[in-house]
């Protein structure tokens, strides 16, 4: 055998044993712990889907209190949300669609502001042409299910959990849509030509 091409052949296979080596070492590996946790939060998320909201009080910038009870007989959707949260400012606007487009439903959408003050939060949406309530949620007694900015709830007339997501991302924003939809026909025509934004 030639010895030049000997040397080739060696440094051939070399090469893709360091190549095999060096993917195993560089490739980022999944924290299966992290993959984990995260599978087990999903999971926690979706099995409040199909379950009652809970009573919770809310109050508004005058300090009047009103118990999610009071929105019995009418689907509700509910925005946790805050000006300093820009993922939040991201997912205004869908919400901004789905309640021009509904308009002629019995659809309520309520803002719960995690705003220092929810004088300045309610200003805000007032300015920037979104018309629904805005509250804060009473700390005493039952709370609604949001640790993290934004989520959104959306439950049925019954007070059930049709639709829960945290985040703001444009599947979210699609599936959002897709849920306010299946509330029935009424809210499938209201939205059947909306553009996401």
């Amino acid at each position: 055998m030639i010895t030049g091409l000997k040397n080739a052949r060696k440094a051939v296979t070399c090469l893709a044993v360091l190549s095999a080596s060096c993917s195993r070492l560089c490739v980022p590996q999944i924290d299966t712990a992290a993959q984990s946790k995260q599978q087990a939060h999903a999971e926690k998320l979706q099995a409040l889907v199909g379950t009652k909201v809970p009573n919770a009080v809310l109050h508004d910038t005058k300090g009047a209190e009103t118990a999610m009870s009071a929105f019995r007989g009418h689907p509700v959707l509910i925005d946790f949300w805050a000006t300093w949260c820009a993922p939040c400012m991201q997912e205004l606007p869908v919400i901004g669609m789905i309640d021009e487009a509904t308009q002629k439903t019995s659809l309520v959408i309520i803002g719960i502001d995690w705003d220092k003050n929810l004088k300045d939060g309610t200003k805000w949406l007032s300015q920037n042409g979104y018309n629904w309530d805005n509250f804060g949620e009473v700390p005493d007694g039952p709370r609604l299910f949001a640790q993290i900015l934004p989520t959104t709830i959306l439950i049925d007339k019954n007070g059930i959990i049709r639709y829960y997501s945290e985040g703001s991302t444009p599947a979210l924003s699609k599936a959002l849509v897709e849920a306010v939809k299946s509330l029935g026909p009424e809210y499938a025509a209201a939205l059947k030509n909306s553009e996401i934004p």
